[in-house]
Formats: C-alpha cells, sequence, structure tokens
C-alpha cells in the first residue's frame, strides 16, 4: 500500500517524491548485522552492551528507546555521564523522531549547556528525560519503564546501583547499558553476569571492526598507530586489568648517549619536595638521547643555573638550537616566564591537560621501536611507571608508591616537543662575556658541573653566559643599527 502511495507520488511529483525520500532516509536507521540488529531483536530486561568507538552504540540505543515510546504512557530516560555526552543522545533521538509525534516542539540543546534536564513529551502520554549523571539528585523519586544508559562505564557505580536501579522496581523497568569499556570495574561484572543464562542479563562484546559501514583500513591504521592497551580497549572493546606497566619496549631501544646535533630538546621536569630535578635532551632528527642531567635540588635559583650550563654544554658538543619544554602548570608559568626573559627558547606545557597525550604518544613510539632510551636514564622508571583505571574510567599514571617517575615525566616533555611542537620560529641570542655581574654569577656556580658533584652525563667544559634580554635592549644598535 505505502509503495502504491510512493510510486503515484514519484510519477505525479518526482521532485517532491525526491525530497520526501530524502526525509524517511534521514530518520530511518536500519540496524547493522555487525551486532545492532540482534541487540534491537533482544528483550532481555537487562542488557549490557560493550562496543568499541564509532560501532553505533548511540544510535541503536536512541531507536530502542524511541520504539518503547511508542506504547502507551511510557516512562524512559536517557542518562549520560556529563551534559556534552547526553547532548549527544539527544540529537541522535531527535534525528530519528518521527514527524507530528509530539506534544510540544522539542525543546533546544542549548538547554543542556545550562544543566537542565530536558524532556520530550509524545501525544501518546509518554515521556523521554534525558539526564546527566553529574547530577544524579534530579533522578530521585520517579518509576520508569526503560533507561538507556550512554557511556555507563564512565559513571560512578552509585549512579547504577543508587540511583537508576531502584526506579525501575514498580514498573518492572528495563534498562540497556551501552559503553565502550573502561577496565574492570561495576560495568564489567555486570557484564560478566550477562554472559550466564537464566539472571535476567544479557551481553555483548561487539569491537569497532563489527560495524560494517566502517573501513577495514581505518582499523588498520588504528592498529598501526594507537598504543596496544589503547587499541585493545578502544577498538577492540576488551576489558583489560584495572592497572598495568604503561610502557612495553625492547631492550634493544636502550643506547649509549650520542652527540647533540642540530635542534636538540629538553624536556625539564623540576624537584618539588624530594622530587629530583631531571632533565632530558633529545635530538629532534633521530629522536637520540644526547643528555641527561639528574639531580636531587630543589631551590629554583640552582635549578636555573645548572639548566643554563646544561644548554651551553649541549651547544658546545653541536646542538645548533635547543628548547626547552618545561611544566607551565601553578608555579611553573613564572618560571617559564623568566628563562624566555633570559633568552631561552622555552615551551611551556600544561602537564595536567596533556599528561595523557604525551603518555600515549610516548607508549606508542617506545613500542614501535622509533624512540631509544639512554642507559642512564633510570629505566627501572620506565620499567615500573603504572596505569590505573578509576571506577568512573578515567586513567591515572605515576610510579608506584614511594618510587621516583621525574626521568619518565622529562622523557615525555622532550619526546612531546620532538613529535608534536615542531621547529622554533626563533633564533638563540649571542653570547657575551664583557658583563662582570654575569661572570660573577657564573663563578658562583662553577661547581654544579664538578664531576665529583653528580653524573650530568655530558661532559664538563668552561662556557660563556648569554646576554639578558635587558642588556640586549639597552644597546643602541638594537634601535638603530650602528655598533
Amino acid at each position: 500500500m505505502a509503495s502504491n502511495k510512493l510510486r503515484a507520488l514519484a510519477e505525479a511529483d518526482p521532485e517532491g517524491a525526491r525530497a520526501l525520500l530524502e526525509k524517511l532516509q534521514a530518520k530511518v536507521v536500519i540496524p547493522h548485522a555487525g551486532g545492532q540488529q540482534e541487540i534491537m531483536e533482544d528483550e532481555t530486561r537487562f542488557q549490557i552492551v560493550c562496543c568499541g568507538r564509532r560501532f553505533g552504540k548511540t544510535v541503536v540505543g536512541a531507536k530502542k528507546a524511541l520504539k518503547k515510546c511508542r506504547s502507551h504512557n511510557q516512562m524512559v530516560w536517557w542518562v549520560a555521564p556529563t551534559y556534552k555526552v547526553v547532548k549527544r543522545g539527544y540529537k541522535e533521538v531527535l534525528r530519528q523522531l518521527p514527524d507530528n509525534v509530539l506534544t510540544h516542539a522539542p525543546p533546544n540543546d542549548s538547554a543542556f549547556d545550562a544543566g537542565r534536564s530536558v524532556v520530550l513529551k509524545f501525544q501518546n502520554g509518554s515521556k523521554m528525560e534525558f539526564y546527566s549523571a553529574e547530577r544524579p539528585e534530579g533522578m530521585l523519586g520517579e518509576g520508569v519503564d526503560y533507561v538507556v544508559l550512554d557511556e555507563a562505564a564512565t559513571m560512578p557505580k552509585h549512579v547504577w546501583e543508587t540511583v537508576v536501579r531502584p526506579t525501575l522496581i514498580d514498573r518492572e523497568g528495563q534498562a540497556l547499558m551501552i559503553s565502550t569499556p573502561r577496565g574492570r570495574n561495576w560495568f564489567y561484572y555486570l557484564w560478566l553476569r550477562g554472559q550466564k543464562d537464566g539472571t535476567g542479563y544479557k551481553s555483548w562484546r561487539f569491537p569497532t571492526a563489527a560495524n560494517p559501514h566502517l573501513p577495514p583500513s581505518e582499523i588498520e591504521d588504528m592498529k598501526a598507530t594507537m598504543p596496544l592497551v589503547t587499541f585493545q580497549q578502544e577498538v577492540l572493546a576488551e576489558f583489560i586489568a584495572s592497572a598495568g606497566s604503561v610502557f612495553r619496549f625492547n631492550a634493544d631501544i636502550i643506547i649509549e648517549q650520542m652527540r647533540p646535533q642540530g635542534r636538540v630538546v629538553v624536556g625539564v621536569d623540576l624537584a618539588k619536595t624530594n622530587d629530583f630535578t631531571v632533565f632530558s635532551a633529545g635530538n629532534s632528527s633521530d629522536m637520540t638521547p644526547c643528555g641527561f642531567d639528574r639531580f636531587n635540588e630543589v631551590a629554583w635559583k640552582v635549578q636555573r643555573e645548572r639548566l643554563k650550563q646544561f644548554v651551553k654544554q649541549l651547544k658546545k658538543e653541536g646542538a645548533t638550537h635547543v628548547t626547552l619544554l618545561m611544566d607551565s602548570t601553578g608555579v611553573g608559568d613564572p618560571i617559564v616566564e623568566e628563562m624566555e626573559a633570559d633568552g631561552f627558547d622555552v615551551v611551556g606545557i600544561n602537564f595536567t591537560k596533556t599528561k595523557q597525550h604525551m603518555v600515549t604518544q610516548l607508549s606508542k613510539d617506545l613500542e614501535d621501536g622509533q624512540v631509544r632510551l639512554f642507559e642512564g636514564e633510570e629505566i627501572h622508571e620506565f620499567e615500573n611507571y603504572t596505569y590505573k583505571i578509576t571506577d568512573a574510567g578515567r586513567w591515572t599514571y605515576s610510579a608506584p608508591e614511594g618510587q621516583h617517575d621525574d626521568c619518565v615525566a622529562a622523557k615525555m616533555l622532550q619526546h612531546w616537543g620532538i613529535v608534536q611542537e615542531g621547529a622554533p620560529d626563533v633564533t638563540s641570542i649571542s653570547a657575551s662575556d664583557d658583563d662582570p655581574e654575569e661572570e660573577d654569577e657564573e663563578d658562583e656556580y662553577d661547581y654544579l658541573l664538578d664531576e665529583e658533584a653528580s653524573d650530568t652525563g655530558i661532559p664538563v667544559s668552561v662556557t660563556i653566559e648569554a646576554d639578558t634580554t635587558a642588556m640586549l635592549m639597552g644597546r643602541m644598535s638594537a634601535w638603530t643599527g650602528e655598533r
């Protein structure tokens, strides 16, 4: 019947028929045979779907939620860990939403930005409400027929156990939990329960490749470019251990220290309280280590002078340009500014925000043998550096309690600078030996490169202090071109 009407419309109004088909195609979702169809057909009360990225979990979640809303007087919830993720689900629901089924126009998604819940009211008396796990108090006191928990593994356990699950009691409501795995947290244990028959729970695990609409070459590229543990979790949808070693590498990547050449990047991890200060230098051209210093000193004045000497020694040995990467978080920001004022090429990195990206980059390149470690670079720090996945699915990285990770931090900064920061746009300032005050200061810190004080990993030599910015700006030639 419907096909006859569409055929008649196509004959009478071809443009109108084409517009109608495009509109229908935008809303109609045909579940793919890679797992979506099986999930749609299943009626188990509690469904736990563990899947890789881009499998299409939000699409199937929206389709199942709307299917429930076709019945009269149903209360349906969509819950996600943050309002940003809730908004993504809301947009997918609206994309699939048939015309003329709501009592009012759907609310603008800007309501999520203000942290407000959003409700779709259907003409048959059903409602679909959207919530963020950031504000679970808004979900109390309601009886629910069906709930979708989007990215469930990243929500705290109590959101399911003490907030959502009790709302399903009186109506014997159903739940669909969809997520990429995040270690072996509460979502994992519910998934295990779903592997047993007769429990009222059913679970599936689908890798990204199960989606037949994705190019296989994309999967292969991710496998080649992502660290193994990340690929296993994000793409293969595997429940990896909630704690373990971050770096995997063969012994052949540990080499002797090379000579500095061309552009050199130095990762600078400054000591705080009981930590060590570490300078880790690498040649930008081939990622080989070319300088290393580690000492237990927290006074910035000493650290600063030792860093100056370290940079000068690298240039003396063959570096044409030295870039420093330093943590600019908190008190680090004025230190970065001070080094810049002294004429050094410095890149400030917000370590807190960038840490996971730096860990991922270094981990992958160590696995692939693209980066080298210096045999005196406290290798045990890399071997003992671990990750932990919290119950909320967040990754944390650190050395085991009582151990240090300063060499790891400096190496991550150095490697990030080589791979991500690119070549500098600045040139080094000139050297001068005509300032008595500079000479006095150099004499004061000559002991810093004394071989008996510590092993710096680079030869000891006499060097000349660079002019300060104030000295350069005070010269007539800087303004007139005269000498």
